[in-house]
């Protein structure tokens, strides 16, 4: 696929969700590094669940 094919693609996504793109802009998609979380057995099986953990 293409550069300006994924740009298509990704243009009808974004209009899908009521969100305009415009020409000539640059998004940063940099990784950056993010702290481990450390979740308890507690927090886990909530996790697994699809619950949101307290706190």
């Amino acid at each position: 696929m293409g550069g300006k094919a994924i740009f298509e693609t990704l243009s009808q996504q974004l209009q899908q969700h009521c969100l305009i793109p415009r020409g000539r802009q640059i998004v940063d998609a940099s990784i950056v590094q993010a702290p481990i979380a450390q979740a308890n057995a507690k927090e886990r099986e909530a996790l697994n669940r699809g619950d949101a953990p307290e706190g």
